[in-house]
């Protein structure tokens, strides 16, 4: 019996570009897994939007987030939660 061990490192994103569509960085974890939750917060910490699709920089409203840091905790299906900022970036 052979057994071998693996480290997965996952690179979040420090970034999105919802605004331009272009197909490149315009979301945040969207479609990695449906059970990724994610939450949305302002620099507040105001909740803006919970989703377990990633995020498309929309927010409860329907509008697109304003330009700026805003911080996310992401669930993963394990139960390890990461925490971070994300920038919504308009070009």
């Amino acid at each position: 019996m052979t057994s071998d061990t693996a480290t997965v490192q996952v690179q979040w994103p420090t970034a999105i570009t919802p605004y331009d569509e272009n197909g490149l960085n315009d979301t945040f974890v969207k479609d990695m897994d449906p059970n990724f939750h994610t939450a949305i917060f302002n620099r507040f910490g105001m909740p803006l939007m919970e989703t377990d699709n990633g995020w498309d920089g929309f927010l409860h409203d329907g509008k697109l987030a304003v330009p700026g840091v805003y911080y996310y905790v992401v669930t993963l299906p394990d139960g390890n939660v990461k925490k971070g900022t994300i920038e919504v970036f308009k070009q």
